[in-house]
Order: C-alpha cells, then structure tokens, then sequence
C-alpha cells in the first residue's frame, strides 16, 4: 500500500464533525435565529437556532450554528454564498491565512492550530516557537495533503482570491471539513478586524469575540477624532510599478480607507470603481510630482532604492524630502509582514501610525507598523 493510500484509508477512519461545507445535506432551516449580524463587515453572518436561544442554551460554546459567507472570494455574486454548519467548536485548527493566526491568537486560542501556510513568513511568536509542534502543510496550490490528513484537523480555514480555493475539490473528496474567511475581501479596517467574530464563533466563544472587536473599534473611533478637525490634508501616494504595471487602488481600498480616516488626500481619486486600475508612468510621475507623502513601495526598502528603480523620480519633492514610508517595520527573516498579520486586527494602531506620519504636530508617536525609509 502506497503512503498516500494509507493516510486517505486513516484519516476516513476518524470520525468526522464539526463544519458542513457547500453541498451538504443538512437543513438549514432550523438555524432561525440571527445570532450575530455584523456592525462593519458585509461577508457573513451567524445564525443559530430558536430552540437553542429560547432555553437560555446553558453551553453557548456547545450550541450548533450556521455561518453564512456572503463573499468568500473577489467578484463573488449574490448566489456564490457558502452556508457552513458549526456543530461543535473546533479545537484542531489549520489556518492557510496568517491573519486567522493573529486572530486565534487574540482570542487566546493560537495553541489550537496544528497547521499553517507558509511557517517562514508568520511572525506570530507562538507558531515560531513552536515549529516542531505545527506543520507547514504548503500553500493553496501546492498543498501536501498527506501532511493535512495526518494532522486529523477538525477544520481547515481557507479563502478564494477570484474564485473558489484550488483546495476546495480535495478536501470535499477526502472529507476535511473546511470553512471560508474572507475578511481580506472588506474594504474597512473596521469590517477585516469584525471577522474575529466569525473566528470567535468557531471556536466556540462568540460573546468574547464580540467584546474584542467592540474594544478595537472604539479604539479606533478614539484615535480617528484626533483629526477630525484637520483642515490641511497632506496629499498620499502609494505603491511603486510590480511585474511593469502600476497599480492604483480605488477610493473604496482599505488602504486609502485608511489614509481618509488618517486625515490624509489620496491623490488619485478619479479611481471609484472597486478595483485597483494601472496607470502609466507618466500620470505616476504626475501623482508623485503633487505628494507631500509616499506609503508602501512595496520591497524596496531605501530612498536609493526607490532613485534606482525610477531614476526619473529621483528629483520629485517628496523623495528629495525622503517623506517615504513602508509597512514593513515588523518583518520576518524570510519576508512575511506582519501588517498583513496583526495588523488586520490592529486597524487603529495602523491609524495611530498614519496620523503620526501625516500630522506630527497633532500625534508624534512612535510607529509600530509602518517606518521610514533612509
């Protein structure tokens, strides 16, 4: 018997539960009862069953629960919704995004995951200190599903980019009970960090879910007032050319989201559709010409580096100036950015640091997520 063939006749073995994906069989018609519609976010919701909400369910964390995903991939249309029944909380966790390892981790549960995507380029400090204990079971196009099955998990939290997850066939044949999260599809900082709540309800502990995320969004309204007054508004550029196309994002983006409630101008807002659209070097240079500040030049991680990518900009005020910033201050070794990471559940400590950056006379604080480039 090959290897393979064995870990698919073991993992059968095991008794399954915990999440039903798409497709399955189970009535969802009994799961009457809105349990959590969310405040900021617009990809899911979690409902449960009167019966349950009616007795007062003596074990919340034990109580069955249907999470809808409204959007569980970019372009998703109105019939693309995924309905996923939470039977009981999952306590062996494969996470195939490092945000769902930051918000496991502030829900005080990052020792529930037994597998990651990609251990080199998390910064958690917990999966990094215990490597020997969680497996890196490959990315989403190249997954080792021996490693998968082998690790017995009782979901696998996975996402689509423009579509369904290449993972998705396998793990449906081999019965891996999985759920999308797709709090990288939100727009506000707001609505990525309210995922927590769908991670909360996973693991059995929606009300504290809730709480953390009631915590950060009045942190955030708390440091977003700080310049709701401001009535000159340093004018924002962002990124640099990647595969030779410079991409702008929209006016809806969750960076320049961020960059409005920071009390910033982003500089090319003739952009409202909700994409990101290429410009060329000319309209670039143009934009680049009238920014008073410069965020997120991808890897490049000098002035001079950036002069030597675009000599032509060399002499542009806001490099000559050297107001350049990248949010890659907490970084791992092998280039995993931890923006990406906790930063998603940060969203007002990434605030905090625009509003140090574009109005120091009101907040000169030290910057966590974003530093300058020499």
């Amino acid at each position: 018997m090959k290897k393979s063939q064995f870990f698919v006749i073991l993992f059968l073995i095991f008794s399954l539960c915990g999440c039903t994906n798409r497709g399955g069989v189970d009535d969802l018609s009994s799961f009457d009862h809105l349990a959590y519609k969310p405040v900021e976010a617009s990809g899911f919701t979690i409902k449960t069953q009167s019966a349950q909400a009616e007795s007062g369910a003596a074990n919340k964390s034990a109580e069955a629960s249907l999470i809808t995903i409204k959007s569980p991939w970019q372009g998703s249309q109105a019939g693309d919704s995924l309905n996923f029944i939470i039977k009981q909380p999952a306590q062996r966790i494969v996470a195939m995004s490092s945000t769902h390892v930051a918000m496991l981790d502030r829900l005080g549960a990052v020792d529930r995951i037994v597998g990651v995507s990609g251990i080199d380029f998390i910064a958690n400090e917990y999966i990094q200190t215990h490597r020997d204990k969680i497996v890196d079971v490959g990315n989403e196009q190249y997954v080792d599903f021996e490693k998968l099955i082998a690790l017995n998990p009782d979901l696998v939290l996975i996402y689509g980019v423009n579509g369904p997850s290449a993972m998705e066939f396998q793990m449906k044949e081999l019965k891996i009970p999985f759920i999308y999260i797709g709090d990288y599809i939100e727009q506000s900082p707001l609505g990525k960090a309210e995922w927590i709540v769908a991670l909360a309800q996973i693991i059995g502990c929606r009300e504290r879910g809730i709480e953390i995320f009631n915590e950060i969004r009045e942190r955030y309204d708390t440091v977003r007032a700080k310049v709701s007054n401001v009535t000159t508004k340093p004018k924002v550029m962002l990124n640099v050319p990647y595969n030779d196309s410079w991409f702008m994002p929209s006016v809806n983006n969750y960076a320049v989201r961020l960059i409005n409630d920071a009390g910033g101008e982003y500089l090319f807002a003739e952009n409202e559709s909700n994409a990101s659209q290429p410009i060329d070097i000319e309209r670039a240079y143009q934009l680049a010409s009238d920014a008073d500040v410069w965020l997120n030049p991808g890897r490049l991680s000098s002035i001079d580096e950036m002069k030597n990518m675009l000599p032509r900009f060399a002499k542009v005020g806001v490099l000559k100036k050297g107001k350049v910033y990248n949010n890659d201050a907490r970084s791992t070794p092998r280039g995993g950015n931890d923006f990406y990471e906790s930063g998603t559940i940060n969203p007002d400590v990434v605030l905090s640091d625009l509003i140090s950056i574009f109005h120091p006379e009101i907040a000169a604080d030290s910057l966590t997520y974003y530093r300058q480039l020499k």
